[in-house]
């Protein structure tokens, strides 16, 4: 009978431990935690704004208005590039704009006036230019119709530490992977 007692107790301590150690293995493979990371891709996005004021009539000597710039429209911040384009390439040579060399720096094997500093979501970049005028000794037979189309092209500015090394990473990036 004593025999028989301590072999039940050994039984009974086995299926305790065997218990336990069953417990312990299905929480070990069932418990779980789930942490969300959510990430978002940047993106950069621009919008040019311009105020326009065309002449009733294109003569000599005459200046209007036509100030650009740029918005920061994305949700980072950027660095931006932007062309002026004669639609008639003839009217280059009779009119003269304002352009900004102090916030611009123009590059002339390109033709894009890049903006020095980077330009933060939602702000407003200074003028590119403000003033379109007509040389005054041009002869009003010369004088044809024409537009002056803006361009615009930005890069985020994150990782880079002035515009120049962001826009040196865009070409070589454009040439890799053209």
């Amino acid at each position: 009978m004593k025999n028989k007692k301590m072999i039940m107790t050994i039984l009974f301590i086995i299926l305790v431990v065997l218990i336990t150690a069953v417990t312990g293995i299905y929480a070990l493979f069932t418990d779980k935690e789930t942490l969300n990371n959510t990430m978002t891709v940047g993106y950069n996005n621009i919008e040019i704004i311009e105020d326009f004021q065309p002449p009733e009539e294109i003569k000599p000597g005459i200046s209007f208005k036509k100030d650009v710039k740029v918005k920061n429209t994305g949700n980072c911040s950027c660095y931006f590039r932007v062309k002026a384009v004669f639609t008639n390439c003839d009217m280059m040579n009779y009119c003269h704009i304002d352009f900004n060399n102090t916030d611009f720096d123009y590059n002339e094997s390109d033709g894009y006036y890049y903006y020095k500093e980077k330009i933060n979501v939602g702000d407003i970049s200074d003028s590119l230019f403000t003033t379109v005028s007509i040389d005054e000794n041009s002869e009003q037979s010369a004088l044809k119709d024409f537009d002056i189309l803006i361009y615009a092209e930005s890069y985020q500015s994150d990782g880079f530490d002035n515009y120049s090394s962001a826009w040196q990473n865009f070409q070589q990036n454009k040439n890799t992977t053209v």
